[in-house]
Parts: structure tokens; C-alpha cells; sequence
């Protein structure tokens, strides 16, 4: 039977690639954008010697410092999500010329996406940094460019140098590059298995064993690390044994189709290539599916967009679906606050508590961050300075980030600490992304009339504490009466201050505090005020047969009418009042976070 024309072949092939990057690139952008520009925070790349050579100055350096020159562009989603698609379609025919040297069907061309298909499944961990595809991909390319080396002596040469030299550039997966050298020789060029050959064999197989234990003695990292790579997992103390499964696959998937018929007629061969599709597609699905973590991915989307100031985009998602976990719900309550409507529209979405208001510190890089924009935004610049420093000191594989730089210049302005302002500046100076920032915001330093005339750090100086004293989380109740009474056009501090009263289910304190916010500018009292003050008087006047002396809405005085006989009456209210009730505090008082 005719044979496919190779043309037709290569032009499909192409056509496959291409839509895998398109997939890489739809699920990165539009499904998880938030790991993108996670990788993007906890980084800062500087155009500078001093930085160049601290990364290269370890085994892998190099790998590591393109990798981090990419993840800067992490900064736009879109774009990371480009990179990772460009990257893995790139491993991908790199594998392909491999396995053409080593003889390969076309058959057997849906096969070589196994490798980028796994280590896209990796990448759904936000800890595997990327880094580790970097080296993958340049240990390939260096065995493609030594293929075209005509002269056995030359290639034996080069195999012997490039060895180490891969080790100290790449580390990790280095070895990869000699076997496959070494195999070539037998099934590309041909060659005799001779004394040059063993020469060849013995010689690499020597640097392979001894390059991490050379390094051992220059380097002070577990002989583990040597050997699997350095600073291609966040976490320096665990290994990323994902890595190896994805080197093995690259020589598995290099070599294996050699072995298998080289001849596949028309309808052999549609067959064989569709079938190769249908199970990559759904052990894709299978394996990314389980990799990804959605639940992360929300979070992280809340703690991003607070990044970002963008309040509403927060909203929005709270309103697709209502966060549970406490930083995706203090971040909700910040939207709410900066927007103004935490009053009213607060116990319209779940509640867990204060924790949920302002999560209490944890020794960790990345739960303090959107705390410590709660603070600043409430004008506690100290508290949000702390944080953020903490924050980054914290950051398991010892990198800055420019982002927290950015955040520290601020407070530091604030603060009037002009000279630590500057130092924070002058090295974001030589970031890609936040260089004009630094450049504009040095001509601030000095210039008080310019900073309290800024829309947001003249209005936060102004907030801010101007007294000492000893701060404690536990009472954050009277730091925030403090907050406010300092300057009682801090409306966000009184809502909070009131929040954090309702949160707790203190009605004695918030009955205490709720007039200190009579000259706030309310132009009617915040609903789940009203069902607080509501409740109180109630207790005192049931049912209801005087009115209160607040102006309470009449349809709140309604709902609590209908809501008391059920919640005394029914021995399973909770279902019954969270339909009709779940968004009013009295079912939050009741039946949500405990004290």
C-alpha cells in the first residue's frame, strides 16, 4: 500500500506541536494565570554583574539565571503563559531530532510529547521553579549541536570537555548529555566500537561519577543536592524527584521507537499516530487534572489581585464562588472596605471569624503578604513593614523580591526613612518591570510637600500612628480604636474596628464603639449594623413593641420578626434560616465561626 508522503508527515507534525503550545498556553493564561505570576513574586532579577555572577557561581548557575531572566516576564500572565508553551514545544522537538538520529518513525511522533506533557504536570506545582526546564532544554541542545561535529576526535573531544562544563552550567540532568553522545556513536554515525569509543565511555562516565564529588568540596551542599541539581525546587531541603521521571522519559522516548518496526504503511500508520494521540490526550487529562490545585490557584488569585489594588476583580470572584479559606477571606473584606460596602454586604459572604478580618501571623512567605496590605492600607505602616520584611526573609530559597522591595520603599517613605527608602529604590533601579517606578519614586525622597500631596502616601501618612506603644494582635479591638480616634476620618479603622466586634460576637463592645462613628460620613447606617443594634434591642424590648431609636430599615425589622419564631421554634432551624437568612448577621451570630 502507498506510503504518506514525508512532506504531508512534517506538515502535520508541525501542526501538532503548534497546538500543543496552544494548549500549554490556553491552560497557563486563562486556567492558571495565578501560578504564573506566583513564581514572579518571590524573584527579583537585577541587571547587574554582582548578580550574574552570584548564580553563576554554583553547579547549574546558569540554568538558574536564565530561568530566573524568563520568570521576570512571569510579571504579565500572558506572558509566562507564552514562555512555558514556547519552552515545552521546544523540549518537544528537541526530542524529536534526538530520536530522528536515533532513527525513529514518524509513527512515533506523538510519543516525544510524553516528556513535555509530564514535565507540565510539574509545573502545576508552583514549587518546581523553572530552572529546571531551562537545563533540560540546554543539555538537548548541546547534544544537537555536537551531532553536526563531522570528526570522531572533535565529537570525543567535546563529549569529554562539555561534561563538566554541563555540570557547572546545568548540574542536575548533565549526564543525559554524554549517553546520548556516547550512544550515537553506535546508532547515528555508526562508528566501530573501538578503543576510542571505550575512551569515550570511560572518560565520561568518570566526570559524570566524580563532577559532584569535586564540587563537594567547593560547595556547601548535601551530596544529594550535588547530584540532582541546586535550585531547581523551591523548598532547597527537597529533592524534585519529579525531574528524574522526566529525564528518564527523554532517554526512554529518545531511544525506545528505535526498537519498534520502522515500517507503517497508510493505514498503519493513521492508526498508530491516532492512537498515540488518544492516550497522550488522556493521560494528559488524567495527570494534569490531579497535578493542578485549583483550591491554591483561588487563593492565590485573591492574594494577586490585593497585590494589585484591583477590588472589584475580588468581588467578582467572591461572587462566582464565596472563599473559605481565611486569607481569601480577608482579602474579600479589604475589597469590600476599599469599596465601601463592608458594612453592608459583609455576612453576604461567608464568615470565619476575626482570622478572616486580619489572619493572625504565621511564620511563612506568603500568608503575611495580603495581611500586611490590610495593615497598610488601615494605615498601621509599621505592622505592614514588619510583615512584608518577615515575609521575604522568609522565602525558602534565599531569593528577594522585587514586589516586597517596592512595598518596603513605600513604607519606608511613608516613615519619612529616606535613606532606607533609597536603598530599596536604588536596586529595584535595575529590575525590568518596576525600573520606571523606582526612577519616579526617588524623586519623592526629601520632598514633603510632594508626599502629602500624594493621593495615597500623603493620605496614609496622615492615617498612620504617631505615638509608640506595644502592639499585640490579640487585642485588635483597642489597636484599631486607637487607629481610629487618632483620626477619625480613617473610615475603613472603624469599620473594621466594627467588623472585628461583630466577628467575635462581642455585641457589648460593639454596642460600646458603634457611636464613635457618628461624624464618619454614613449616609445610612450599614446593614449588618443595623441587624447588630436590631438584636440588641430586642433582647431588651421583645418583640420588637417599641421602635428602635436608630433609624433601622423596615425591612430589616421585618426579617427579624420572620427569623425569631423560626430559630425558637424549630428544632432544625439552621437549614431553614441559611436559605432564607444566610446573608443577615443574626444567622452569623448564631450558628457561624465560633468565638
Amino acid at each position: 500500500m502507498k506510503e504518506i508522503s514525508s512532506a504531508h508527515i512534517k506538515r502535520y507534525n508541525i501542526l501538532l506541536s503548534l497546538l500543543f503550545g496552544v494548549c500549554v498556553f490556553i491552560f497557563f493564561n486563562f486556567y492558571y494565570p495565578f501560578h504564573v505570576q506566583y513564581h514572579e513574586l518571590f524573584q527579583m532579577f537585577l541587571f547587574t554583574s554582582d548578580y550574574f555572577l552570584e548564580r553563576v557561581s554554583e553547579p547549574g548557575g546558569m540554568a538558574i539565571y536564565i530561568g530566573n531572566f524568563l520568570i521576570q516576564f512571569f510579571y504579565y500572565a500572558w506572558a509566562g503563559a507564552f514562555i512555558i508553551a514556547a519552552l515545552l514545544v521546544l523540549l518537544q522537538r528537541e526530542i524529536v531530532w534526538i530520536t530522528k538520529k536515533f532513527g525513529c518513525n514518524n509513527a512515533f511522533y506523538p510519543l516525544t510529547f510524553l516528556p513535555s506533557i509530564v514535565y507540565w504536570t510539574l509545573l502545576c506545582d508552583e514549587n518546581y521553579m523553572f530552572s529546571g526546564l531551562v537545563l533540560l532544554i540546554m543539555v538537548l541542545a548541546t547534544v544537537i549541536i555536537c551531532t553536526a561535529i563531522p570528526s570522531r576526535i572533535i565529537r570525543l573531544i567535546s563529549t569529554i570537555v562539555l561534561t563538566p562544563i554541563l555540570y557547572i552550567l546545568c548540574s542536575g540532568c548533565f549526564w543525559l548529555f554524554a549517553i546520548f553522545m556516547i550512544l550515537l556513536e553506535i546508532f547515528y554515525w555508526r562508528e566501530k566500537i573501538n578503543v576510542r569509543w571505550w575512551m569515550m565511555v570511560i572518560g565520561s562516565a568518570l566526570l559524570v561519577v566524580f563532577s559532584p564529588f569535586v564540587s563537594k568540596y567547593f560547595y556547601q551542599y548535601p551530596l544529594e543536592r550535588l547530584w540532582l541539581g541546586i535550585g531547581f525546587y523551591r523548598f532547597p531541603k527537597i529533592s524534585p524527584y519529579g525531574q528524574i521521571i522526566v529525564w528518564l522519559l527523554v532517554f526512554v522516548v529518545s531511544l525506545l521507537p528505535r526498537f519498534i518496526s520502522k515500517i507503517v504503511l497508510v493505514k498503519k500508520y493513521v492508526i498508530a499516530v491516532a492512537s498515540q494521540v488518544f492516550l497522550l490526550l488522556i493521560l494528559g487529562i488524567y495527570l494534569i487534572g490531579n497535578a493542578a490545585s485549583w483550591d491554591k490557584e483561588e487563593v492565590m488569585g485573591y492574594a494577586h489581585y490585593v497585590r494589585m489594588q484591583e477590588w472589584d476583580k475580588i468581588i467578582a470572584m467572591a461572587d462566582k464562588k464565596a472563599p473559605t479559606a481565611p486569607m481569601s477571606v480577608a482579602c474579600l473584606n479589604l475589597a469590600l472596605a476599599k469599596t465601601g460596602v463592608l458594612g453592608d454586604r459583609m455576612f453576604c459572604y461567608y464568615q470565619n471569624g476575626v482570622q478572616g478580618l486580619i489572619p493572625p501571623f504565621k511564620p511563612d512567605f506568603t500568608a503575611p503578604l495580603p495581611t500586611s496590605e490590610v495593615y497598610y492600607q488601615l494605615g498601621m505602616i509599621n505592622s505592614s513593614q514588619r510583615l512584608v520584611f518577615e515575609a521575604m526573609e522568609s522565602i525558602p530559597d534565599y531569593q528577594k523580591s522585587a514586589s516586597c522591595y517596592k512595598r518596603l520603599a513605600e513604607t519606608n517613605l511613608i516613615n519619612g526613612q529616606y535613606k532606607v527608602a533609597a536603598k530599596y529604590l536604588r536596586t529595584l533601579q535595575h529590575t525590568l518591570f518596576y525600573r520606571n517606578w523606582a526612577t519616579e519614586t526617588l524623586t519623592y525622597l526629601y520632598d514633603e510637600k510632594r508626599i502629602n500631596a500624594h493621593p495615597e502616601w500623603g493620605r496614609l501618612r496622615q492615617l498612620r500612628y504617631k505615638d509608640d506603644f506595644l502592639f499585640s494582635e490579640g487585642e485588635l479591638d483597642v489597636m484599631l480604636r486607637i487607629l481610629f480616634q487618632h483620626n477619625k476620618s480613617n473610615r475603613m479603622a472603624y469599620e473594621y474596628l466594627m467588623a472585628c466586634t461583630l466577628l467575635s460576637k462581642d455585641l457589648e463592645k460593639f454596642n460600646k464603639y458603634y457611636p464613635l462613628g457618628k461624624d464618619v460620613g454614613y449616609n445610612h447606617i450599614p446593614k449588618s449594623y443595623q441587624e447588630a443594634l436590631l438584636f440588641i434591642w430586642s433582647l431588651k424590648h421583645n418583640p420588637l413593641n417599641d421602635k428602635a431609636p436608630w433609624p433601622i430599615d423596615s425591612q430589616v425589622t421585618q426579617r427579624l420578626l420572620d427569623y425569631a419564631p423560626i430559630y425558637m421554634q424549630e428544632k432544625n432551624a439552621e437549614p431553614i434560616l441559611k436559605d432564607r437568612f444566610g446573608d443577615t448577621y443574626w444567622y452569623y451570630l448564631h450558628f457561624g465561626a465560633k468565638k
